[in-house]
């Protein structure tokens, strides 16, 4: 019995060690069940973390990029508005230079009576013309150039005469001899003067010259051409010049080819047949046509003719061997 006992003693025993230990085996595999969860979450919270800062982060490079482009973009636009204003204040300059520069041819001789222009070429009349007048001795200096009829005057009735302000001079007018200013100006519209604001600069050079006349009182003769001499403009008063600027966009619109032969055998056949001297032509174009040069030239030196070419955003070999003066607006 005391056996029985003592064996069903120990099974208990041994079953609440079993147990005991069971439970103890089961609370460590929660810990670290509970440890590796936890480790898990650390990881995972890690993982998230280091993924948002790398988020973050490549967002923050994004934007440095996207910024270092707009202010890439920004320094590039600041760059070219500074070339693009370099490069038309350089043209200004050129196209003030050549306005500057250009003569006009000289037309037929105006006589003007007592004319104050500097310009004008003063010459006293000394033989009794339409040009004189007869007035009374200002000074003694002009006795000298008393009336031929007094000079045989007795003395008595000379001085008589003196003193009563009665000796008579020969007054000569004055008279200018003041030659008419011409400007003769051909200038390209083709189709191709469209690109580049080729056309812009074409207005701005004939706006320059009609100032330019306008101040020294010069008419300007403007010659469109294309293929052939289109239009023909001609400006001598404050209204035509008004007027002429006014239609320039019309009469500039680019359209159709070009033909510069055409256009300048044109202008030395009318200055030729002319009374003008000093003869002039300015040309502006943007060089994109052929040229015959030998027989341009030949015409050019046989009527005494000047030229000037002013190429717009081009260059022309031809031209630029046949005209005295040679310049380029570049558009770039």
């Amino acid at each position: 019995m005391i056996g029985l006992m003592a064996a069903a003693a120990a099974a208990g025993l041994a079953t609440f060690l079993l147990c005991f230990l069971l439970e103890r085996i089961a609370r460590k595999r929660d810990k670290e069940r509970q440890k590796e969860d936890r480790a898990w979450s650390e990881a995972e919270k890690q993982a998230g973390e280091e993924a948002e800062a790398k988020r973050q982060a490549e967002e923050k490079k994004e934007a440095e990029r996207a910024e270092a482009e707009r202010r890439a973009r920004g320094e590039e636009e600041r760059r070219k508005n500074v070339e693009r204003l370099n490069r038309e204040q350089r043209r200004n300059e050129l196209l003030e230079r050549i306005v500057r520069e250009t003569e006009f041819s000289l037309g037929e001789t105006e006589v003007l009576s007592d004319s104050t222009d500097p310009e004008a070429v003063s010459r006293p009349s000394i033989v009794p013309t339409g040009f004189i007048d007869i007035r009374p001795v200002q000074s003694m200096e002009e006795i000298r150039n008393i009336l031929p009829v007094q000079q045989l005057m007795d003395d008595e009735s000379f001085y008589a005469s003196l003193a009563a302000h009665q000796l008579l001079v020969l007054q000569p007018m004055e008279f200018t001899v003041k030659a008419k200013k011409v400007l003769v100006l051909l200038v390209d519209r083709s189709d191709s003067m469209k690109e580049l604001g080729r056309v812009f600069w074409a207005i701005a050079l004939v706006e320059k010259m009609a100032d330019k006349c306008l101040d020294a009182g010069a008419c300007l003769i403007l010659k469109v051409f294309t293929e052939f001499i289109e239009s023909v403009a001609k400006a001598e008063t404050p209204e035509q010049f008004a007027e002429l600027k006014r239609q320039l966009p019309h009469l500039l619109s680019p359209d159709g080819g070009t033909n510069i032969q055409v256009a300048l055998k044109s202008a030395i056949g009318e200055l030729s047949s002319s009374k003008i001297s000093e003869k002039k032509i300015l040309l502006a174009t943007d060089g994109d046509c052929p040229i015959d040069e030998n027989d341009l030239l030949l015409s050019l030196k046989e009527n005494n003719i000047s030229l000037r070419t002013v190429c717009i955003s081009g260059e022309h070999a031809g031209l630029m061997r046949i005209s005295e003066f040679y310049d380029v607006l570049w558009d770039h």
